[in-house]
């Protein structure tokens, strides 16, 4: 689905007023169409294997109403901030099906996730955070971001890849991932997120076949399936014009045939989407009290 059409952002508007949603002191009032929301939800469903975890980010639309929309509908979330973790268990989701990615954890937060967050699905940023869980089994779900080297030729404020990026783990440590995987009994996952709105699929389908051998190669030494899980992150483009959205189909295509072990159960797949799921599907509604004029009559 694209953008909201103006025919229907002003049928929807006329109900509201109808049904007197809005009140004389309101200024601004948010619209959010979840016909538009749910078509994407549907293509995500439908793209991807039937048990990957969609964990919608929460920065991308973090009102408690659309979160617990989003796990009514089976959908998990991915939370960058602690207060995130907060706004997503408001929303009264399975821990076990929330990720939280922030790239520098405190020790009072790691603590805190330790003693009241059990089951939740945590990716270290580092492995001198990874250092910093208590490997005794305590019931955290651990993952490890790895900066595969690729860069995703996005806008530069959105590029997260190559040498230069401050996130991950540098693949070219991978003898060092491998072993702190390997010593920690919690860690089952691989994770990486290069960049968002880039406008070619390659790079990025190459960057995760890249973290998806290194999951492979840790699974040997281990000689069983350490890494069940490969989190290949978000940052999938829209178009905020509405005109001829990227296709997520393509996408997940592009991946099923340069990466099949996260289509053929070998893995179990984790995305973090949310750009995707919520662009272009909510506007405002301002109200004008008058126009006020230049000395240039404009």
């Amino acid at each position: 689905m694209e953008a909201v059409s103006e025919s229907r952002i002003s049928r929807i508007y006329t109900a509201a007023l109808k049904r007197k949603l809005l009140e004389e002191g309101d200024t601004v009032a948010i619209f959010i169409d979840l016909s538009v929301i749910d078509d994407r939800l549907k293509r995500l469903r439908n793209a991807f294997p039937q048990d990957s975890l969609h964990a919608i980010a929460v920065k991308t639309n973090p009102l408690v109403p659309i979160l617990k929309y989003l796990v009514s509908a089976g959908f998990g979330l991915e939370a960058a901030t602690l207060g995130e973790v907060e706004l997503a268990l408001s929303s009264g989701i399975d821990k076990c099906r929330l990720v939280f990615d922030s790239p520098a954890k405190t020790s009072l937060e790691i603590s805190y996730l330790e003693k009241s967050v059990q089951g939740i699905r945590v990716n270290a940023d580092s492995l001198e955070e990874l250092s910093r869980y208590n490997p005794s089994g305590v019931d955290i779900n651990l993952g490890v971001r790895v900066n595969p080297l690729v860069d995703p030729h996005s806008m530069e404020s959105m590029n997260v890849g190559g040498t230069d990026s401050k996130f991950g783990v540098s693949i070219s440590r991978a003898a060092e991932i491998s072993d702190f995987c390997l010593r920690l009994p919690g860690v089952d996952c691989l994770h990486l997120h290069i960049g968002s709105q880039y406008l070619d699929f390659q790079p990025t389908v190459l960057a995760v076949r890249k973290v998806v051998d290194l999951a492979n190669q840790i699974n040997r030494e281990a000689g069983f399936r350490k890494i069940t899980h490969v989190d290949i992150g978000g940052g999938f483009p829209v178009n905020f014009s509405g005109d001829s959205p990227y296709m997520i189909e393509n996408y997940a295509e592009a991946l099923a045939t340069g990466c099949p072990e996260l289509f053929d159960g070998t893995y179990r797949l984790i995305t973090e989407f949310g750009r995707y799921v919520h662009a272009n599907a909510g506007w405002a509604a301002i109200n004008i009290e008058y126009v006020k004029l230049t000395p240039q009559g404009t």
